[in-house]
């Protein structure tokens, strides 16, 4: 009697130890989940240029330029060149409403926020990765797959009802910096659909830029690549760029 007691204890013990765990885990992943979206929206402002090099399979590599422009949640952009793209404008008021201008089409059209299609102008990014990481905790969940000293490896589930463009996501968390070095994105099929690497991050009032980052789409073998040619962090910018009128 006493032995099978004492089983019984141990076996309590362990179930609540475990059930313990489980939840200490899921709070860990929710935190580092909250802290990576905190430092990519603590910027007030951000003006950057970047330089972009897109290399779709078996074909020569392209340049542009484009002029990105954020304020809290609202986001700007526009190609300064090549010629064929001088001109295209992506406006981005909240993760429900974005507007894209075409010059060659001469009108602006407002795409869906779960778009899951080909990329931007052929780019292996589309326009909704833009606020795919500032926006992740409303849309997903996070649980640790595994973590170390320096990096988290976090698994992100869709939440109920809400409308993620991915069915999984995977990130890698430098949880010292609290940035992500790598992201893999999941299609409704299971496939890793998008993989975006970051690097060469720097800090200023604790306000992280990566000074390079790079989208792989691995269906089609596109890769673009974007270098941040200068950057400036809580400048004044006017209400009035982010409108539809300033697309056209």
């Amino acid at each position: 009697m006493k032995t099978q007691k004492l089983v019984k204890i141990i076996f309590a013990i362990t179930v609540f130890l475990f059930a313990t765990r489980l939840t200490t885990n899921a709070q860990d992943a929710t935190s580092i989940l909250n802290d990576v979206v905190a430092i990519a929206n603590k910027a007030k402002t951000l003006k950057i240029t970047y330089l972009i090099t897109n290399k779709k399979a078996n074909k020569e590599a392209e340049t542009f330029a484009i002029d990105f422009k954020r304020k809290g949640e609202k986001i700007f952009y526009e190609f300064t060149n090549p010629g064929d793209a001088k001109g295209a404008k992506v406006l981005i008021l909240s993760t429900s409403q974005i507007y894209v201008y075409l010059p060659a089409f001469g009108k602006v059209r407002r795409i869906a926020s779960n778009t899951k299609g080909p990329g931007f102008l052929d780019m292996a990014t589309s326009e909704t990765d833009w606020i795919l990481i500032s926006t992740l905790n409303q849309f997903y969940t996070a649980t640790i797959a595994s973590q170390d000293k320096k990096n988290a490896i976090l698994t992100l589930a869709p939440k109920t009802n809400a409308d993620g463009v991915y069915s999984k996501i995977t990130m890698v968390v430098d949880i010292t910096q609290k940035v992500p070095t790598l992201i893999n994105c999941y299609n409704g099929d299971g496939k890793n659909n998008r993989t975006i690497t970051f690097s060469g991050y720097s800090s200023n009032n604790n306000v992280y830029t990566a000074g390079t980052w790079s989208v792989k789409d691995n269906l089609t073998g596109t890769t673009t690549n974007f270098v941040i040619k200068t950057v400036k962090i809580n400048e004044e910018i006017s209400d009035d760029i982010f409108s539809k009128r300033n697309l056209e």
